[in-house]
């Protein structure tokens, strides 16, 4: 157990600071590798939630319309045509009575073009409900309609685009986590062999006894 002899080991001092740096290093790009997974995961997490939610809303928004708003602005425009046409006849049936009366002298001539007038409006505001109506339902329905399906579509592709993305981010955020814990074990063996080595350089008596040191001086290749 006595020492024998040390070999010098300076570079291998040099070398193992320089390897212990790598290792901490490489340590260091591991925890960095493992902590950007978990940002990765929770991300991805909450992409698909977004795009899920908004999938689901723009069908949502279908239905809605389809049920809902397009009947309510359908019966409004019914509503409005009934309700001219009847301010129409309500009209037509005054200017009637003002005729008469005009004729006998008992309404001015100005009151009476006034209910013409009145007349005339209420024939166009028919007019006008009826091709509101027209406009609804041959164009403004159809281009919602069209609208709202493309909302659905895009959203769709949207989740599957999202769900895509983060299977593979996923995929290469391990794949890179993988890779630095390779490194980072690598390193540390190195660092290991190196701290062996180191060991080596001394030599110690194997067991009790005496040392014979060879030199060259005055002896034989015996």
């Amino acid at each position: 157990g006595d020492l024998l002899a040390e070999l010098d080991a300076s570079a291998l001092q040099d070398s193992l600071v320089e390897q212990q740096i790598r290792v901490q290093n490489s340590e260091a790009a591991f925890i960095r590798a493992r902590e950007t997974l978990e940002v990765t995961k929770n991300k991805s997490e909450s992409d698909i939630s977004l795009a899920d939610l908004e999938y689901r809303f723009a069908i949502e928004d279908l239905g809605q319309y389809r049920e809902g708003k397009y009947k309510q602005e359908l019966m409004e425009a019914v509503s409005k045509i009934q309700l001219a046409r009847e301010e129409l006849v309500v009209a037509s049936n005054r200017l009637v009575w003002s005729e008469k009366l005009h004729d006998e002298n008992y309404l001015s001539k100005s009151d009476r073009d006034a209910d013409k007038l009145a007349l005339n409006r209420a024939d166009l505001d028919v007019i006008l409900a009826e091709e509101d109506k027209k406009l609804l339902e041959n164009f403004t329905h159809k281009r919602q309609i069209a609208q709202l399906e493309s909302d659905v579509d895009q959203k769709k592709q949207a989740l599957a685009r999202a769900k895509l993305e983060a299977t593979a981010d996923l995929v290469q955020g391990e794949a890179e986590l993988k890779a630095k814990e390779a490194e980072w074990r690598q390193q540390q063996s190195r660092e290991k062999k190196i701290i062996e080595q180191i060991a080596k350089t001394k030599i110690v008596a194997p067991r009790d006894g005496l040392v014979v040191y060879a030199t060259s001086a005055k002896a034989s290749w015996r």
